[in-house]
């Protein structure tokens, strides 16, 4: 440590690349050396799924010091005391405002920072996100052009791994060094199909799996039948998945639907387990981060069968199902807020299996959504 200041290094690696694995892995040595900790992620969400990675951890090992994990465990910089270590979980959706706070607190205090990510998943809803932030200002350490960087990226993860990194300028009064490792092998690819990464032989692998046709009801309730995992970019095209399968089922919906909706179709409200499902038990370990409903929550809920994109941080499913429907290109729809490359990638790599990919919609549309930029 250089005058009282942070030693940092950030894993970057695809969906199933194993970063969760080696996060646990840190943080139990940290543990094992009488070190203090504190692990931070950006959402409740992304909590969620470090609890249940802690908990396969035990299940698998036996080993109940794993638990010791869970009580270092925060959402943002709350509850921070001054810990030697600081992990960040999912850093693509860290913000910089809120990296900036973590900061301000762990000066003078923590001497590592280890932080974990991956560039082509979601960025934070609102302001910068903190990995796309630093990999833009090393453009030229990764060898991307700056005005063409969502295209560069894409070669990172073929890259060498310790990559020493500038530390842009606002950061130098509490960082030192920066060191990028890049974690190479996909090991779900690898383990089935001859596909190994999620680059451009993945999506030609996947494209051929696009319907394109006027009614999708069959396909959204053989997915359902399936176990597979809906997905939408917008509440709009969730509403619609809802009303073809509500016109299919009638009053078995409720039954049927694996999730419900608190509050405004309109808005989206918030979405849990349903708690009417026949199979709630596995479907709440599945959908572990989505979660059960609040037992004191007094407003009606309607049974609903997709989510967005934004709900299924570190989600694996074995098979996946992205819903575009018969929406079109038009000047007034081409929001690249939700309809781009990280919001296709986001939802296809949730899928454990790429042959159990189905991509409903318009093939031009879903062919222009990995070109499409955040």
């Amino acid at each position: 440590m250089e005058n009282n200041k942070i030693s940092t290094s950030i894993t970057l690696g695809e969906p199933g690349s194993g970063k969760t694995t080696k996060l646990i892995k840190e943080a139990m040595e940290i543990l094992a050396k009488g070190e203090s900790l504190y692990i931070l992620s950006p959402t409740h969400k992304s909590k969620s799924q470090l609890n249940k990675a802690i908990n396969k951890a035990v299940e698998t090992t036996g080993d109940n010091t794993y638990k010791e994990l869970f009580s270092s465990l925060h959402v943002l910089g709350n509850n921070y005391v001054g810990e030697d270590n600081i992990l960040l979980d999912e850093i693509s959706m860290l913000s910089l405002d809120n990296l900036y706070s973590i900061l301000f607190k762990a000066r003078h205090h923590a001497k590592k920072m280890l932080m974990f990510g991956d560039i082509g998943q979601l960025p934070p809803p609102r302001g910068v996100g903190t990995l796309e932030y630093l990999l833009r200002y090393n453009s030229r350490v990764l060898n991307i052009d700056p005005h063409n960087f969502w295209k560069g990226i894409s070669s990172l993860y073929e890259q060498s791994t310790n990559i020493e990194l500038n530390i842009p300028r606002q950061w130098k009064d509490d960082i030192y060094s920066i060191n990028l490792n890049i974690l190479q092998k996909n090991y779900r690819l690898n383990a089935k199909s001859g596909l190994t990464h999620y680059d451009d032989n993945f999506y030609d692998y996947v494209f051929k799996l696009i319907i394109e046709k006027d009614d999708y009801t069959q396909e959204l309730v053989n997915s359902l039948k399936e176990s597979s995992l809906i997905i939408a970019p917008s509440h709009s095209l969730i509403n619609n998945i809802d009303d073809l399968l509500q016109s299919y089922y009638g009053n078995n919906y409720n039954q049927v639907a694996p999730f419900v909706r608190v509050g405004s179709r309109g808005t989206g409200g918030k979405t849990y387990v349903n708690p009417e499902h026949p199979h709630y038990a596995q479907l709440l370990n599945r959908f572990y981060s989505i979660g059960a409903m609040p037992n004191n929550t007094m407003e009606n809920y309607t049974p609903t069968s997709a989510v967005t994109a934004h709900y299924i941080e570190g989600i694996e499913n074995d098979g996946v199902t992205f819903y575009l429907g018969k929406r079109e290109i038009t000047k007034s729809n081409n929001n690249t807020h939700f309809l781009n490359n990280n919001m296709l990638f986001t939802a296809v790599s949730r899928a454990k299996n790429p042959d159990k990919v189905v991509l409903l919609g318009k093939e031009k549309l879903l062919k222009k959504c990995v070109k499409l930029c955040p």
